[in-house]
């Protein structure tokens, strides 16, 4: 478990660089990944099952399935029930980590995958490849894990919604 901590740490730099993106310049214009974020307001979504490690009484795929929906038409994106061609599908997986060195400590992480419909060029065909992640860390403890779920995944949302708003804007600027 000593490679716990590493994983972490790179986890949470990942995060700030997503995090960061939206702020980055490529040439005269934003990143792409950060673009393919702008104007996404309907979706379809899943939830990957939550590790045993995380389920409890309280917290249950099904109930993170319907945070993860609630805090989406809360920052007024529409979720629609079948999977459709250029639509944009977000998967979300909540995952955990401990190490024995920590007795108590758990690192909670929250990803929000954007998949969406690309036009490949140089293959001349179109792919639903991951265009973005959206990542939530946070460390809690064994005790408060489960509880922790709900709030982070809530927290993941309105991370993504800033980004998909501030895709939009750089967009218009462009």
């Amino acid at each position: 478990m000593r490679y716990i901590i590493p994983v972490i740490s790179a986890v949470a730099a990942l995060a700030a660089g997503v995090w960061a993106a939206p702020i980055l310049k490529k040439g005269p214009s934003h990143l792409d990944e950060v673009i393919s974020m702008a104007q996404i307001k309907t979706v379809t979504m899943e939830v990957r099952p939550l590790p045993r490690t995380l389920r409890g009484r309280l917290v249950t795929t099904t109930r993170v399935e319907k945070i993860f929906r609630e805090e989406l038409e809360s920052i007024g994106v529409e979720v629609k029930r079948k999977r459709a061609q250029n639509i944009p599908h977000l998967v979300l997986s909540v995952r955990g980590a401990t190490d024995t060195n920590q007795p108590g400590a758990v690192a909670l992480y929250t990803l929000i995958a954007v998949q969406q419909d690309v036009d490949l060029k140089r293959l001349s065909r179109s792919l639903r490849v991951m265009t973005h992640i959206t990542v939530d860390v946070h460390l809690t403890t064994v005790d408060r894990a489960v509880a922790d779920v709900e709030s982070r995944v809530r927290h993941a949302v309105q991370i993504h919604g800033r980004l998909a708003d501030q895709a939009t804007k750089a967009l218009h600027e462009s």
